[in-house]
């Protein structure tokens, strides 16, 4: 960050609680672990919010899975597999 470089999620992390850079990612992954489980019940108990909308609020959740699965790479999207799901999801799509 002293070159210029954008602070990292796992960055702030890291300073704000004081830990190394693989118990950060180790407990990036529980804090989604513990929050996709909470939006996963919410989705399969809730019944006063239409189906759809429920849908597209899990759908957010999911992308969360590539892009702190081992690193950061959603500020650092060339550095592991993000570039390669991108590019699988809108220039070479699978067709229907």
């Amino acid at each position: 960050m002293s070159r210029g470089e954008v602070a990292k999620g796992l960055n702030c992390y890291m300073k704000q609680h004081g830990v190394s850079k693989e118990e950060a990612i180790g407990e990036m992954n529980k804090i989604y672990s513990n929050y996709y489980k909470i939006i996963m019940e919410e989705y399969l108990t809730t019944t006063a919010v239409p189906r759809p909308i429920l849908v597209r609020c899990l759908n957010v959740s999911r992308p969360i899975h590539h892009f702190y699965k081992e690193r950061d790479e959603f500020t650092d999207p060339y550095f592991g597999m993000l570039k390669e799901v991108i590019t699988s999801l809108f220039i070479h799509p699978i067709p229907l």
